[in-house]
Order: structure tokens, then sequence, then C-alpha cells
């Protein structure tokens, strides 16, 4: 059946069922379960999860595994994604140049400022850590390649959620949730619409140990206008509370800066859909 082939598996009856999603689809979605589970997942999880016959689920599981994506923890029977597929998404972002563009102004932003600098990139609709800078300091935050920021509760996200459309920054709060996470989070739509009008007049956001206790930031948008003018992720310096990057004048035109810069040479618009 070529790319519209379906899974099929036999059912209690001793029928043939036909499902709608292709097996290629069904991958995809594995690996996103699998990527949110750091412990890993059994067949029962997955399928639970799927809504699917254990017997696909095996099949793909062994797919993957024999093609080095999957590893299977043959105690506990937990499946987990291996590294196989992050060395493919560094692969596809050095291809892309980023980190000849981009690196060098986190490296000095993350040297003028001390801290962690993040560059987080949008990608169909999330906002993920693709390139950092560490801080040169021994206490310091750590956050991951790949890594996704809740949005309403981090500086790089409410920057980002504060220069869309109203309606469409709202419509994402109300899909994802705004629970609370810090000390400080703010979990009010109503206060939040508030937050953005003030993050769009002074041109950067704060996180004020909203996403976790202890930990600060400040980031701004950055911005491209090819095609035409639009957000396309934002530039974060991190650190912890007591070193009050978020209160820091210097940091703040700094990282607002840093975004700029990166706009300018920004390698990949028409990517972020």
């Amino acid at each position: 059946m070529g790319d519209t082939e379906r899974d099929a598996f036999v059912t209690d009856d001793n029928s043939m069922v036909y499902t709608g999603v292709t097996a290629v689809e069904r991958a995809m979605l594995i690996i996103e379960l699998l990527s949110r589970s750091p412990h890993g997942a059994t067949v029962t999880d997955l399928s639970r999860a799927l809504g699917t016959n254990k017997g696909v689920v095996h099949r793909i599981l062994a797919s993957l595994g024999t093609n080095g994506y999957v590893s299977k923890d043959d105690r506990t029977q937990h499946y987990r994604l291996t590294s196989k597929l992050l060395g493919l998404a560094f692969r596809h972002v050095r291809s892309m140049e980023m980190y000849d563009l981009v690196q060098p102004i986190l490296r000095r932003l993350a040297q003028e400022s001390g801290e962690l600098a993040e560059l987080n990139w949008v990608q169909h609709g999330r906002l993920v850590l693709v390139a950092k800078a560490e801080s040169p300091r021994r206490v310091k935050v750590v956050d991951y390649f790949g890594e996704e920021l809740i949005l309403h509760a981090t500086a790089g996200g409410k920057a980002w959620l504060a220069n869309l459309p109203e309606e469409e920054a709202l419509r994402i709060l109300l899909e994802r949730g705004t629970p609370k996470l810090g000390e400080h989070t703010i979990t009010d739509l109503t206060e939040l619409q508030r937050e953005f009008r003030k993050i769009r007049e002074q041109g950067y956001a704060v996180n004020d140990q909203e996403s976790a206790d202890e930990v600060v930031a400040v980031a701004a948008p950055v911005w491209v206008n090819s095609p035409k003018r639009q957000v396309v992720g934002a530039v974060s310096v991190v650190s912890p509370a007591y070193r009050a990057v978020h209160r820091n004048p210097r940091i703040i035109e700094l990282t607002i800066a840093a975004a700029n810069e990166i706009g300018d040479v920004w390698p990949f618009v028409g990517l972020e859909h």
C-alpha cells in the first residue's frame, strides 16, 4: 500500500482490523511518548497511551530497537530512547550552521553576564532549547538541549507569548494550562495578559522564581523581518535567584542586544512551523 499502508491486527474473533494511522505515524508517536518518559515505558504503557494493540506497539519497538533508536531494560521491561536521536538532531543543527552563527554571540553573552546564556527556538508551536553557553561560575543553573520551555512560567516563554497575537497566546495558554511551578508563578490568565503588555512595552521578560524556586532569568524575543516580521524564539540569561539577573540593568541590556544580533543573522526563516 506504499505510504498509505495501515497497521493491521487480528481481534479475538479472528477478524482483521485496520487502523487509520500509518506505522510511521505510530513510530513517531511512540518516540514522542518516550521522550517525555525519563524512566522509560512498557509496551502496556505505550499501548494504553496510544489506544493501540500491544502487538503493533511491540513490532514498532522491535524495529526501533534494531535500528538503535530505543533500548530495552530486560529487568524492568521498560523501553527508553537512546542517544542516537540526539546525535541526529545535533548533526542537523550543525548542518544549518547554527553554531557558526549563534554560538559566538551566546558565548560572549555568557562571559559578559557570568551566567548561562541560551537560545530557544520555536518549533511547531513549542519553544525548545537549541543552543547555549554555560556560566563560567562554579554555582550555576544547568539546562539541557532539546528541553521544552514551560511557556507561562519562563522568561523565554513569556517573551515569545507576549509578542504573538493576543488571541493566539491565549489559545496556547488555555490548551496547555498554567500550573503553579514556583513561588511566584503567574497562573491567572488576566494577570498573564497584563504581564504580556508590560513585556511588550519594556522589550524583555523576567522569570522571578516562577518556573522553579531559586531560579531567575531575563529573556528578550528574537525577531526576524523576512519574509515578514515575526518572533521566532528568545535569548535568555538564567541564574540562581541570589544573583538576580532579572534585576540587573546591564544584563538586561546585554540580553536584548544579543537577541537583536541573533535576529539579524537568523538562518532558519521559514522553518519555525
